[in-house]
């Protein structure tokens, strides 16, 4: 079995364990799979990041795994964009 094969029921669990840490739940399968893309998507970035080894600090997944930056900036911050 390849690794890519192997990695998408890994992803697939860590999303459903990520989901039950944190109380996430989906009012429709389009909206859960929509989130597990953007999950997926993120453990990727923060993985790839800390492979990097330049930084001293590492990057984990919170509570935010499963929004866009948009969405965590239009939301959580107060920044508004200026055009």
């Amino acid at each position: 079995m390849s690794r890519l094969c192997d990695e998408a029921p890994s992803l697939a669990k860590r999303h459903e364990q990520w989901m039950y840490q944190y109380g996430r739940t989906y009012a429709s399968d389009a909206e859960k799979e929509k989130r597990f893309k953007i999950f997926k998507d993120n453990v990727n970035f923060i993985e790839q990041f800390n492979k990097g080894g330049k930084r001293t600090y590492k990057l984990n997944i919170n509570k935010f795994a499963d929004f866009t930056n948009e969405e965590v900036l239009d939301n959580y911050t107060g920044v508004e964009e200026f055009y």
